[in-house]
């Protein structure tokens, strides 16, 4: 059945979760991307650290309302000796009155924990030309307290569509498809075309198997589709595969997942979370056990809701599920 841009209800955007993938799993291609002067001065050869149960701690405490840092990193520096600080990253896509307040609160929460030295940064989605927060801080009776940061501005990138298209960071990528699912917000035939194109410039790199299915589903994720041309999608990728003699993106599981589904067509939320969660353990932990699949199918609305959430924090598949176990 054809879709028209008035059949197609827009569905609702998704941001915060497919960038914290995104980041988490490939953080060196992020900073150099977005950051490639701070890139430059860490030693790469060495393992990083999320600190993810450290910062879940200093949200908690922080007296700035129902917010949260989306990445806190221990790194190392290149300086000869073994020194690590700590990289404090946010992602905010839309604007907020008290951001640049807020980046100096966490900043000095971070230090007070570790007396380390503590970088933030901010990646910026709004499409406002004017917002650009980058420092925040007060004088007072001689005494000087403040924060510079520096920041990436997304909106900024639209004039450079085709230096994205072709650039071998895959967040360059990433963010052609954030700027463009913005771009297509009311008109689904336009965000359809536009992953098609995505899609082909996926396999037109010269990236790795593992890669390019995973930015296939952050930007899947991102650039979400009404059902009719969601299944559409799939078709487009199942026929670029045979084309190319690739299997890189599991389009067919998508398929048999989506007829699974099927009897959990009069909720749409549960159908929503389930699908998240699957991706979300996927990214995470990798192959889901069989068993594991047929308990996210079979579970309730409340159950489901309680994996989403842990399956963002836990450190393993099996912490998802505890509370759960048979």
């Amino acid at each position: 059945m054809e879709v028209s841009p008035a059949d197609s209800n827009p569905p609702t955007a998704n941001y915060d979760t497919p960038w914290k993938i995104a980041l988490e799993q490939h953080f060196p291609a992020f900073m150099a991307f977005y950051f490639p002067t701070a890139w430059q001065q860490i030693d790469w050869a060495l393992p990083y650290e999320f600190l993810d149960k450290e910062l879940q701690a200093i949200t908690k405490e922080a007296l700035v309302g129902n917010r949260h840092v989306d990445k806190l990193v221990k790194v190392r520096r290149l300086s000869g000796i073994e020194e690590w600080l700590c990289i404090h990253i946010e992602v905010q896509v839309s604007r907020e009155p008290n951001f640049a307040q807020r980046m100096f609160i966490y900043n000095y929460r971070i230090f007070d924990l570790y007396l380390r030295p503590v970088v933030s940064m901010a990646v910026l989605g709004d499409d406002d030309p004017n917002w650009l927060p980058c420092e925040f801080g007060y004088s007072a009776m001689g005494c000087d307290v403040g924060i510079r940061f520096p920041v990436a501005k997304l909106a900024q990138y639209a004039k450079d569509e085709a230096e994205l298209a072709s650039n071998p960071n895959p967040f360059a990528l990433l963010t052609l498809a954030y700027l463009k699912n913005r771009a297509t917000s009311t008109d689904m035939l336009a965000r359809f075309d536009v992953k098609c194109q995505l899609v082909r410039l996926l396999h037109a790199h010269d990236w790795d198997a593992a890669l390019i299915r995973q930015f296939f589903l952050v930007i899947d994720w991102m650039m979400d589709l009404p059902p009719e041309l969601a299944n559409k999608l799939t078709n487009f990728v199942i026929e670029l595969e045979e084309e190319q003699k690739m299997e890189y993106v599991s389009s067919v599981e998508r398929i048999l997942e989506e007829r699974i589904l099927q009897r959990y067509k009069a909720e749409g939320e549960l159908i929503s979370l389930i699908t998240s969660i699957k991706h979300l353990l996927v990214r995470r932990f990798g192959a889901i056990p069989e068993a594991i699949m047929e308990r996210i199918n079979a579970g309730t609305k409340e159950e489901a809701k309680a994996w989403f959430d842990r399956a963002i924090d836990c450190a393993t598949l099996d912490e998802v599920f505890l509370d759960h176990a048979h």
